[in-house]
């Protein structure tokens, strides 16, 4: 059984429990990143998760000092007296609204908590001059972006939000003492009009169960194919070499070493190097995307090998083709702790006399 309410006293709500649990919960944060910052420095050199429990520490200690201060604060958040309501939502600002100036008490539907249950607070609709005159003036700077979501414009009105929540009370109990207040207190209009239930035409919007079904198996079929394939993604992105200077860097490694495959203009299949070549031509590249057999898991891995053609011009006289590739190989390296670790780099390296050949042909150049 509810309690009666007295709309001729005072009713003050505060958020000191609220904000003690955020300072626990903001305490906590700054342990654990300076627990992993500790870790992380005695343990790895990892600059990227040091910077994260640097984040942590930073975050959690910032919100806890904005929950100490605001912890046992002389003003309550929500004030509710035969005048009208005061809401302290806007740092430094006090929200006076007079009884009269509200024209509805409604329901907004916020989605739905982590037990899935619907979530509704109350909001007051007030004429776009209460906003004007008290709120706007004070949105300035980074600082309403924290709170400019409790107000909304709605044609020459404006929607302000209560959340109740942080007020440790509940939806109906806070929806209830202003409603109660409003309807007997305020000489406007719709005060008077009969009361509809609160939740009549808010709420989520039920899909029926076919739609609902025929949604998710729509999603799996996209997803699913994309979620194992990613890596083929991933590796294709990565896998490029059409940077001109990229190509002219393997090209110019392989020339250095004299391992060069080309076809003479007329002829077979040589090996040139720096010395035997005068200048270098129009670079083509093809890159295809294979599977990596080699490695096992759940989801299959894929690398890229790019073949690539240059004209070369000949200090001997006349031309030649050359044929080559880039391409991924797996190396390994000792880690600070004498581990031996694998790691994957690109390399270029020179084609056999009949693969040159073969590739040469498959990319139109026979």
């Amino acid at each position: 059984m509810k309690k009666p309410i007295s709309i001729h006293a005072t009713r003050k709500f505060n958020t000191d429990e609220h904000d003690r649990a955020m300072w626990i919960g903001s305490l906590v944060l700054v342990l654990l990143g300076a627990l992993l910052t500790f870790v992380v420095i005695r343990t790895s050199r990892s600059g990227d998760v040091r910077v994260f429990g640097v984040l942590m520490m930073l975050g959690g200690g910032s919100y806890l000092l904005v929950s100490m201060f605001r912890v046992d604060s002389p003003k309550p958040r929500l004030e509710l007296s035969p005048r009208g309501l005061i809401y302290r939502v806007i740092p430094g600002n006090d929200l006076v609204i007079g009884w009269s100036d509200i024209s509805a008490v409604e329901t907004i539907y916020r989605g739905r908590r982590r037990d899935r249950t619907p979530s509704y607070v109350t909001a007051v609709i007030v004429p776009r001059r209460v906003y004007d005159e008290q709120v706007k003036g004070a949105a300035t700077g980074l600082r309403s972006m924290i709170w400019s979501g409790h107000f909304k414009q709605r044609g020459n009105d404006v929607q302000i939000t209560i959340e109740h929540d942080p007020l440790s009370v509940t939806f109906d109990d806070l929806r209830d003492e202003i409603e109660a207040r409003w309807r007997a207190l305020s000489e406007h209009p719709t005060a008077r009009e009969p009361a509809r239930p609160r939740l009549e035409g808010v709420g989520p919007v039920e899909i029926p169960r076919k739609i609902r079904t025929a949604l998710t198996v729509a999603s799996a079929v996209v997803l699913l194919p994309a979620v194992y394939y990613f890596h083929w993604i991933s590796t294709w992105s990565n896998g490029d070499y059409s940077s001109d200077a990229v190509r002219d860097h393997y090209l110019n490694d392989l020339l250095k070493r004299g391992s060069l495959s080309a076809r003479k203009v007329g002829g077979g299949m040589i090996q040139v190097g720096h010395l035997q070549v005068e200048q270098v031509g129009h670079t083509q590249c093809a890159t295809e995307i294979f599977r990596n057999g080699r490695i096992f898991g759940i989801f299959p891995r894929y690398d890229t090998t790019t073949y690539c053609n240059t004209d070369l011009k000949l200090r001997s006289g006349g031309g030649a083709i050359a044929v080559w590739k880039m391409h991924t190989e797996v190396g390994e390296q000792q880690a600070y702790d004498d581990k031996v670790l694998p790691y994957r780099y690109r390399a270029a390296s020179s084609l056999d006399p009949l693969e040159g050949e073969a590739r040469l042909c498959k990319m139109g150049r026979c």
